[in-house]
């Protein structure tokens, strides 16, 4: 009997034991790791209260990814499963270290959007821009780090003070639309060439990687970006550049591309002809004066900033 008694008090230490003998966790052990912990958190949170429910990060990830996929199922889920609210899980992602890069917080929720895609759906255009920085520098007392220096968010990190921001967005263009920013970097100056090509080329690698199909890049008209086309080989016979043996589409955003077709038209010296036709720019002042003369207006938003634009208004329009 004492033999008996020291068999089940040294079967009760055996953490092993005690797991095996807990019903909720033999039932999640027969089921999916993601709807075992659908299950266990359900579990857990069925008596509480709603603003005493605790979610662990694996739970929390799964919602991002439903909530991603379908708002709507996950209205019905949240009902059913006590899944977290929307709150949380914006407090969760915003928690990811963003730092500089195509960082694993990025790809990571980029990764747990597009789970569940069509085929159609993994085909995204890559965009990148340029914005200008005034001059400033903050001390991150989290994660120990100088903000507003030249960063590129791997070893290339310098003290120069940043005057650029460079980001890198994915945008949808199979099924319904959606965009996702990707990686940003602070520059110095406006971003070189050469240096656009590594990192352009590692986050459509970084896409390649997580099933998405890149299937072309647009950019505005930059000098820099002009170099950059020039040191893939991007001409109109060949609008192309290879990434990984996978063609990418080079395109300038149509903005910048209107804008410079109306210099060009303003550009006395340039003949510009359509269809063995000659194009001018005073018929479309002149269609302008008609236009804005006449009570019921065909192009309504036509200003006199965009037909007689001074030097700035150019640029901007």
């Amino acid at each position: 009997m004492a033999a008996e008694l020291e068999r089940c008090r040294e079967q009760l230490r055996n953490s092993s034991f005690r797991e095996q003998s807990d019903p909720l966790s033999l039932v999640c052990s027969k089921v999916p790791p993601q709807l075992g912990a659908c299950i266990r958190s359900s579990f857990i949170n069925s008596n509480r209260r709603t603003h005493g429910r605790r979610y662990d990060n694996f739970f929390k990830t799964i919602a991002s990814g439903v909530f991603f996929l379908s708002p709507v199922a996950y209205w019905h889920l949240k009902l059913q499963l006590d899944f977290p609210s929307e709150s949380t899980l914006e407090n969760f992602v915003t928690d990811w270290p963003r730092f500089p890069g195509c960082t694993q917080s990025s790809i990571k929720s980029l990764e747990i959007r597009s789970r569940g895609f069509t085929f159609e759906q993994k085909f995204v255009s890559v965009s990148c821009d340029e914005m200008s920085l005034k001059c400033h520098l903050q001390y991150d007392r989290k994660f120990d780090r100088v903000i507003g220096i030249e960063d590129y968010g791997d070893e290339n990190r310098t003290s120069r003070l940043a005057t650029t921001a460079m980001t890198i967005m994915v945008q949808g263009i199979g099924g319904e639309p959606w965009s996702h920013p990707f990686a940003y970097f602070f520059v110095k100056g406006s971003c070189k060439g050469d240096v656009l090509k590594k990192y352009i080329f590692e986050a459509i690698t970084q896409l390649q990687n997580i099933g998405l199909i890149p299937c072309h890049f647009v950019c505005d008209q930059g000098t820099n970006f002009q170099n950059f086309a020039s040191l893939l080989g991007v001409s109109a016979s060949r609008p192309f550049f290879n990434v990984n043996g996978k063609e990418v589409y080079f395109f300038y955003d149509s903005p910048h591309l209107i804008k410079s077709s109306r210099n060009c038209l303003q550009n006395l010296k340039n003949t510009v002809f359509f269809q063995n036709s000659r194009v001018s720019w005073s018929d479309i002042v002149h269609f302008y004066e008609t236009d804005s003369k006449s009570s019921y207006r065909c192009a309504h938003k036509l200003t006199d900033a965009h037909i007689y634009p001074r030097l700035n208004s150019r640029l901007k329009y």
